[in-house]
């Protein structure tokens, strides 16, 4: 079974439900993990709370409180067709290695766990600037990201390419020999256009630069 100790990168990603004046009620994965947030609608608001979660008694409920990355890095970046980096995903085998290539460092360990987080930053087109950080909102342009071995020869892993603001995946790698990967951010389909940031977490040094 999969253990999660670290904060999620973002809230934009996987949402299952939300509660309120009404409890959450579902049907959960056993073998998964999930992150609960508990929040008030404003920063003034103070005071104890409670969690009670009910289940059959057979379900044995585990929880944790999750601690933050203590490292991570950030490089800026941008999916345009003037400066020819809007190359879409691999299905499009003509243009897709057009876009930005990402060279990352991670530090050596036989069990390197890292975080990577691709945000597509709004602009003037997008109308939903002022939603919650926890309200999760589509956006126009489908984003998701390649994970390369240094060489760019063979996909360690991929994302899906989802409408959403934030795209992130956790990693577990033996990085003891190799401590470099490649990050390709693509767009689904070429010519789609939007500034965007890629970071990436881990809890000892690591560094990000374009290739």
């Amino acid at each position: 079974r999969r253990v999660r100790v670290h904060k999620e990168p973002s809230f934009q990603q996987g949402s299952i439900g939300i509660a309120s004046q009404k409890p959450f009620e579902g049907e959960l994965d056993p073998d998964e993990v999930y992150s609960l947030i508990p929040y008030s609608k404003s920063e003034e608001v103070e005071g104890e709370f409670y969690i009670i979660i009910y289940t059959q008694p057979s379900v044995q409920v585990q929880y944790k409180e999750l601690i933050p990355w203590k490292c991570s890095d950030s490089v800026d970046g941008e999916w345009s067709k003037k400066k020819d980096t809007a190359g879409g995903c691999q299905n499009f085998r003509d243009s897709w290695e057009k876009n930005k290539y990402y060279e990352v460092t991670l530090p050596q360990d036989p069990k390197c766990k890292f975080c990577i987080l691709l945000s597509q930053v709004p602009n003037a087109d997008h109308t939903v600037l002022a939603a919650s950080e926890y309200q999760v909102v589509p956006f126009n342009i489908n984003i998701g990201f390649y994970i390369y071995d240094r060489g760019v020869t063979k996909v360690i892993e991929q994302t899906k390419w989802l409408s959403s603001r934030d795209i992130f995946h956790h990693m577990t790698m033996d990085t003891s020999k190799r401590n470099h990967v490649t990050i390709i951010p693509t767009t689904f389909n070429p010519g789609e256009e939007s500034p965007f940031k890629l970071t990436v977490f881990c809890d000892k040094e690591v560094s990000i630069r374009e290739k």
